[in-house]
């Protein structure tokens, strides 16, 4: 099977797309052989039908009602009590979609109604979605205390859950594969004096870059959430 390049989406990896063929009233895999940038080859066909090419997705399942939309999902709260604090977990004070966590707020408030400049939390769900197959690192630099999960949400990558000034933490690698989305969540908290997060990462062969938004409608390298999305606690 032959195409242009215009005939692709943005963002398809043609090394990974997948041929499936029309019959008996369902859609039925067929073997791939050799892939090119304008080539998919197909192998053990013996007749015409009809054929569909394209990478293979796996899509998060959203709350009924919910579709997936670009940006992290963020719960904010006002801490009461000692720091470093619980996890953020339960009924936010106040809610975002922040489509990009790179925030140096300084002495101030983070913009969410509610919440003050000091002794605060935020907690920032959804997924991540990858168009290169290979080794991601993630990077956050904060302050104060930050936590961050990628795919296994039992064990963080990164977990500096302290009191202290603007400090870069670096996870190890985590392997990651193309056209596949990962759970992602992200909490910080703020004592006092400054605050900063961000949030970045390093694709396969790249530098570190804040993790940007991800594209609609067709789905890009970046974050995302259900437009429906649940936060129910730890």
């Amino acid at each position: 099977f032959n195409f242009l390049a215009g005939d692709i989406d943005g963002g398809a990896n043609t090394a990974l797309f997948n041929i499936q063929r029309f019959s008996g009233g369902t859609w039925n895999d067929v073997t791939a052989g050799t892939r090119t940038a304008t080539s998919t080859q197909g192998t053990g066909l013996n007749a015409f039908g009809s054929f569909a090419i394209g990478e293979r997705i796996t899509v998060p399942t959203c709350p009924a009602g919910g579709e997936l939309v670009s940006g992290l999902f963020g719960s904010y709260y006002t801490v009461t009590g000692g720091f470093p604090p619980a996890r953020p977990a339960g009924v936010p004070d106040g809610t975002r979609i922040d489509g990009t966590v790179n925030f140096n707020w300084a002495g101030g408030a983070p913009g969410v109604g509610g919440i003050g400049a000091d002794q605060f939390s935020v907690r920032w769900d959804g997924y991540i979605y990858v168009t290169v197959s290979g080794n991601y690192r993630f990077q956050t630099q904060s302050d104060d205390g930050v936590r961050l999960w990628v795919d296994n949400m039992t064990t963080p990558v990164i977990d500096n859950w302290t009191d202290h000034a603007s400090t870069t933490d670096t996870s190890g690698n985590v392997a990651l594969t193309a056209g596949q989305y990962y759970q992602i969540r992200l909490e910080y908290f703020e004592n006092g004096g400054q605050a900063e997060i961000r949030l970045r990462w390093e694709p396969p062969a790249g530098s570190f870059v804040a993790i940007p938004a991800g594209p609609l409608p067709t789905p890009g390298a970046g974050l995302y959430h259900c437009s429906e999305q649940q936060i129910t606690g730890a």
